[in-house]
């Protein structure tokens, strides 16, 4: 995999120059979703049972991609223990080697995306989804925790925040970097026959981010880095809206608005089952690891992607900026484990001066050495 500079650059990460899903919806939504959709979406089995990917075994219309592994979450707000569990750490730490592995050009087979462009708009759907809920779940434990943190802790929450804003941005150009005309007769079917309504307002890990946001606002409202939150809740807002607005050219009318739903009205449990059902998720409690390995892997089947075929055309009024600086983005949130060493885990950019960069084989960076001071006058040093 060559990273080919003329689709995507990798541009400066997130943190180092850093300074809202537009919600649709019906009348009456289908309130008899059956218990077996429920089950599904909340089965037991464990992660490492072979999935049966037969188009006849699939649950729901919607789960489009075969041999896609489902994605196993805890219910949001759910604690994620470090269990300790040698097999839950050593399928963190094979996940990250792969993730090195593609910044070297060398994806494993599990990560490549299909060729045929069909199939590649369904992977793209069901992999840009799956992976923007973990995201949403590290989100609102950011956004509580600097709801709660003191001013001088401010900063470098901000600076993780504002990196899943970003991360959550580029999922989303990914998830709908499709041409209308395959989302209308591949992707948008499925989810009609799965739901006539069937929303991301439905989506449960998404449902308590604007609340963490607002505590976290108001809690901080004079910190210098606040500003680059609202920047990056603003510019997700605008990718959501252009990618609507790109894929439903009618008035970006979602599905939600084609059922006559309002907007704002909280899901039913029974619709964020069967949200969970289409996009694959599973709810159970899972450890620490486990999460991050499901969120290396899947934002490491992204950059495989991109780094193939590209991300595509940024759409109008979507920032610019993701277009070129999508694979630092996903990257820099695939190796960090959370705010407080963030800094010293950003990924290395390429070479701006080779014509077909390639990220670092080690996507992070040492922190930087303390500069020596400078004696005083008349002191020697």
């Amino acid at each position: 995999m060559r990273l080919d500079s003329a689709r995507v650059r990798v541009a400066t990460p997130p943190g180092a120059d850093a300074r809202a899903d537009a919600s649709d919806g019906s009348t009456d939504v289908r309130a008899d979703v059956s218990a077996d959709v429920r089950n599904r979406a909340r089965t037991d089995t464990p992660t490492d049972t072979p999935t049966d990917t037969r188009e006849d075994a699939r649950p729901d219309a919607g789960t489009a991609v075969p041999a896609h592994p489902p994605l196993v979450l805890p219910m949001p707000g759910q604690e994620q223990a470090d269990c300790g569990h040698k097999g839950c750490e050593e399928r963190l730490r094979g996940e990250l080697a792969a993730l090195r592995e593609t910044l070297t050009g060398n994806p494993p087979a599990a990560y490549r995306a299909p060729a045929g462009e069909a199939d590649r708009a369904r992977h793209r759907w069901l992999t840009g989804h799956q992976a923007a809920l973990p995201v949403a779940q590290l989100l609102t434990a950011a956004l509580h925790a600097l709801a709660a943190a003191p001013e001088e802790a401010a900063g470098r929450l901000i600076t993780w925040a504002v990196a899943l804003y970003d991360v959550d941005s580029v999922l989303s150009l990914y998830s709908g970097s499709c041409p209308p005309a395959l989302y209308g007769s591949l992707v948008r079917p499925p989810a009609m026959a799965a739901h006539p309504a069937l929303s991301g307002e439905w989506a449960r890990d998404h449902a308590p981010v604007p609340q963490a946001l607002r505590a976290a606002q108001d809690r901080h409202r004079a910190a210098p880095a606040r500003d680059q939150l609202t920047r990056a809740v603003k510019d997700n807002l605008r990718v959501r809206m252009a990618v609507a607005r790109r894929l439903v050219p009618e008035g970006a009318a979602s599905l939600l608005q084609h059922t006559g739903r309002c907007p704002g009205h909280e899901p039913t449990e029974a619709e964020q089952d069967l949200y969970d059902v289409h996009f694959q998720v599973q709810r159970r409690p899972v450890c620490r690891s486990v999460c991050r390995a499901q969120l290396v892997g899947l934002l490491g089947r992204c950059v495989a992607d991109i780094g193939a075929y590209g991300l595509g055309p940024v759409p109008d009024g979507a920032p610019e900026r993701f277009g070129r600086e999508a694979l630092a983005r996903l990257v820099a949130v695939a190796v960090c484990e959370g705010p407080p060493a963030f800094a010293s885990q950003i990924p290395q950019p390429p070479s701006r001066t080779s014509p077909n960069p390639t990220l670092s084989p080690n996507p992070t960076l040492s922190p930087k050495p303390t500069p020596t001071p400078t004696p005083p006058k008349g002191r020697k040093a």
